[in-house]
């Protein structure tokens, strides 16, 4: 082989000492489309990086006889920074002209007391990671076919920085409502703790934060004020953040709750409590009864304006009721619940008369049940016809068995201006007796001489529907009672359980009631 000429001796040796000291950025290889690479990236798949020896080595495995072997040119990465525990990836190359067959990273300086962790030293690229805060110098020599070598070194800065903490903006929310709130953080490791805090606020309550301790925690406040709110992060070193951020709530309409529905049987008090909650004051509380059955004449809840109240029922069957609440900035909100009356006992009767949605009137119905033992109704068979003038408390008509309550009859209400309610009751119906349901015009008291008449027949305890219902039926009167009508609406027979209902349907003069059943 001929000798290489001086150019090209001279032109090798520039190259090696011009190649020594690149600066950052300097291209030193080509890639796949011939494009040139920056220092310390890694090549392409499948390239042979400058100076490298393909797989197998060369042909012949060794430079050919009287070939001039220059140092190879060891090239390393740009300085870069770590944080203590994290792994980085250290890209070592090398220029040769007849190729690098070795390559050895080793830790040359490093702070005392430190041992950190190389990868795969004996690679072109390895892994470092540092154990301690400081600076370390990495050095990479790379060694040609000739065994002759060069050396190239990387700085790695191991540092420590805090972390940042990221708060959610300002945000204006309405009381008494759940917000999450979102944390975030920027670090050079790892978030380990959270924690949410209430700096200061201007209300008399304190809000409620959810989870203090996660990344995300919710955020409620009872009343209309602004919050001052912060962010602590820490990272795995011990390292804290805080970032902070205003809360602003504002109003609502209060939160109302009513009672369970209750059930009760007519004519039994009841008593419940309502409640309401607000980010101010309650002003003003308001009980009314909504709807209530047919024919009953009960007054709405009492008192009506404070949240505790009470109520009697007169007729089975529901009350709706609702209570209404305002605040002190004029929110208001409301809730309903009923009160279910149910009968009581095994028979009941009920009537009533030219309802509330009719022409008032003042006219006076009489409602009569009948004994089987009785041959006529009122004055005709004396306490065997349970009305007005002989079954209210504390008059007692002791039917059946001697002294025995339960099977007396008893008249609950009787209403002599109006359109009632009444109601006759017996709390234990003897088996098999059937019991007749009448009712007198009494008198019209200067009112309507037709009066519409609704009668419902009830049979078991605890019993919310009719087995019987009639009405309107027209039965007419004047002032004089005996002369008005007297109208038999039904019999009845108990079975122990429930009663066969027999319409009668029967309008008479009062006076020939008294003399026939």
């Amino acid at each position: 082989m001929r000798p290489r000429s001086l150019a090209l001796l001279v032109l090798v040796a520039l190259s090696a000492t011009a190649g020594c000291s690149r600066p950052l950025g300097a291209v030193f290889r080509q890639g796949r489309d011939g494009g040139p690479l920056p220092d310390g990236a890694p090549p392409p798949d499948g390239a042979v990086p400058d100076g490298a020896v393909p797989d197998g080595g060369r042909p012949d495995g060794a430079i050919p006889d009287g070939a001039v072997n220059e140092p190879p040119l060891a090239i390393c990465d740009e300085d870069r920074d770590t944080a203590p525990g994290r792994t980085i990836t250290l890209y070592g190359d090398g220029e040769d002209d007849w190729g690098i067959v070795s390559w050895s990273w080793d830790v040359v300086s490093l702070p005392q007391g430190s041992s950190p962790s190389l990868g795969t030293p004996l690679a072109r690229n390895t892994t470092f990671e540092t154990d301690a805060i400081g600076d370390y110098t990495v050095q990479l020599t790379v060694r040609d076919l000739g065994g002759l070598g060069d050396t190239c070194s990387t700085l790695v800065r191991s540092r420590v920085n805090p972390p940042t903490a990221i708060c959610p903006p300002d945000m204006t929310v309405p009381t008494r409502t759940p917000v999450t709130l979102h944390g975030d953080a920027q670090d050079d490791g790892y978030i380990v703790s959270w924690r949410w805090q209430v700096v200061s606020h201007n209300a008399d309550t304190d809000p409620v934060l959810g989870t203090p301790n996660a990344q995300n925690t919710s955020f409620q406040a009872l009343r209309v004020a602004q919050y001052q709110m912060r962010l602590t992060v820490t990272d795995e070193h011990g390292l804290t953040d805080i970032c902070q951020f205003l809360i602003t709530t504002t109003p609502t309409p209060p939160t109302v709750t009513c009672p369970a529905d209750i059930y009760t049987v007519p004519l039994v008090p009841v008593q419940w409590t309502g409640s309401a909650i607000d980010d101010g004051a309650i002003a003003s509380v308001r009980w009314d009864m909504i709807s209530q059955p047919a024919g009953s004449s009960a007054p709405g809840p009492s008192p009506a304006t404070q949240l505790s109240t009470g109520f009697t029922p007169d007729l089975v069957g529901t009350y709706l009721m609702r209570l209404t609440v305002t605040d002190d900035q004029g929110n208001p909100a409301s809730c309903q619940f009923s009160v279910n009356a149910t009968t009581g006992e095994g028979l009941r009767v009920e009537m009533y008369w030219n309802p509330p949605e009719s022409p008032y009137d003042n006219s006076d119905v009489d409602l009569h049940l009948l004994h089987p033992s009785a041959s006529a109704w009122a004055g005709g068979s004396a306490d065997l016809d349970c009305y007005y003038a002989n079954c209210q408390v504390p008059q007692i008509l002791d039917w059946d068995v001697l002294n025995y309550t339960p099977d007396n009859p008893h008249l609950d209400l009787d209403d002599t201006m109006g359109y009632g309610p009444e109601n006759i009751n017996v709390g234990s119906p003897v088996i098999g007796h059937s019991y007749a349901v009448g009712v007198h015009y009494y008198s019209n008291n200067g009112s309507s001489a037709t009066a519409q008449v609704y009668v419902k027949i009830y049979c078991g305890i605890t019993n919310m529907n009719p087995v019987y219902e009639v009405g309107p039926f027209a039965i007419q009167g004047s002032s004089d009672p005996s002369n008005n009508d007297f109208w038999k609406v039904a019999s009845v027979t108990w079975n122990g359980f429930t009663c066969a209902v027999t319409p009668i349907g029967q309008v008479v003069r009062h006076w020939q009631a008294e003399q026939a059943r």
